[in-house]
């Protein structure tokens, strides 16, 4: 048990970064998703289930709209 609030809250910021690190590998197995409406659906459902996971579907989104449209996006090796 925690003996102060800052340990406290130090705890529940180690849960929710360790939590937030484990969905890292989903989110890469999304973006690589060549089908494109399969890795979206995997992203509606996530988001409905963790809130942080929609802010980062929203900067991988960003990101991967302003890399295709800059041509910088390269789909032929499935890697940035």
């Amino acid at each position: 048990m925690p003996r102060s609030a800052y340990e406290w809250f130090q705890t529940r910021f180690a849960l929710v970064f360790a939590h937030q690190l484990s969905s890292l590998s989903v989110a890469q197995a999304v973006y690589y998703d060549s089908t494109g409406i399969g890795g979206t659906l995997v992203w509606v459902f996530a988001a409905f289930m963790f809130p942080l996971t929609a802010v980062l579907f929203l900067l991988m989104a960003l990101i991967i709209k302003i890399r295709s449209r800059h041509g910088w996006a390269r789909t032929s090796s499935g890697h940035l």
